[in-house]
């Protein structure tokens, strides 16, 4: 799966789930109005170019509805959870039906008929409404957390992922990552796959992204993040400098310290394993 609620769609599939919870384990109205609540079509308004909302490691998640019925059994168990990824520590672990989850929360006062049955006011519900492509909802809800707690970490890391098209809210982005530079890179890991490398002649977002790492690197130099993060940014970093079609403007006058940068974190790509074809050569983990 390449983004969190792209096919949800498939819900539809799974009404009779839904029902089930409706009548067992909710009491919640079991009408096709509320069924349909919980189905995310397709979104007009994308987070990047290539479609998508809000992305986090796929090997992590499920696609779109195949897990409904764990995210209803465990929806109340899973809040705490949710709200934990959100917060200023090194939990990045979400269940893999945290897709379907997102989407529960999202329409519980719909299926419920109560409108106090979430905290609109939390990350958790604005992490809900970025995944499911309600972009400008996510956006205000986040600048509203912000207003009121302006050190909240959950509302700057979503504001910080908007920065994709938002520039004036990189600077949240920064903060998020200066913070906590292991849980703004792992939350922002896969969005890369996603973002315009080549570049732009409005918003280059992946190279402010690029030289905000280049410009705190020291705080990378003892840090130790999972492997895949750092092969991500490496891939762009070469993408965007090294290996595009044209000379990235000024790109000598700052190579250098961007090397450097490809240094530490090629540092990150340890341990290495023994090849099974070839014990002589060593392969990333």
């Amino acid at each position: 799966m390449n983004t969190l609620l792209k096919t949800l769609g498939l819900i539809f599939s799974l009404s009779s789930a839904v029902l089930l919870f409706a009548a067992e384990a909710a009491d919640w109205e079991s009408s096709d109005e509320n069924v349909q609540a919980v189905t995310l079509g397709y979104k007009n308004s994308f987070l990047t170019e290539n479609h998508y909302f809000f992305q986090y490691n796929p090997r992590l998640l499920d696609h779109g509805g195949k897990k409904l019925q764990s995210a209803i059994d465990r929806f109340y168990q899973t809040l705490p959870v949710a709200e934990r990824f959100l917060q200023n520590n090194d939990a990045i672990e979400v269940p893999i039906y945290f897709s379907t989850w997102l989407t529960l929360y999202r329409n519980m006062p719909r299926l419920k008929g109560k409108e106090d049955v979430i905290d609109r006011r939390s990350p958790v519900y604005a992490l809900a409404l970025l995944a499911g492509g309600e972009l400008d909802e996510a956006f205000v809800r986040a600048h509203f957390i912000l207003a009121e707690t302006p050190d909240d970490y959950g509302a700057q890391l979503l504001l910080g992922v908007l920065s994709i098209r938002n520039k004036e809210d990189f600077p949240y982005l920064e903060r998020a990552f200066l913070a906590n530079p292991y849980k703004a890179l792992c939350f922002f890991d896969w969005h890369l796959s996603t973002v315009a490398i080549e570049p732009q002649e409005e918003w280059d977002f992946a190279h402010a992204y690029f030289t905000m790492l280049m410009k705190h690197r020291d705080l990378l130099r003892e840090s130790v993040f999972p492997p895949h993060v750092a092969i991500r940014i490496l891939v762009g970093i070469r993408s965007k400098y090294q290996y595009a079609n044209e000379p990235f403007p000024d790109y000598p006058s700052f190579q250098a310290e961007m090397e450097e940068l490809v240094d530490i974190l090629g540092a990150n790509i340890q341990p290495r394993m023994i090849s099974p074809s070839n014990p002589e050569i060593t392969v990333p983990l």
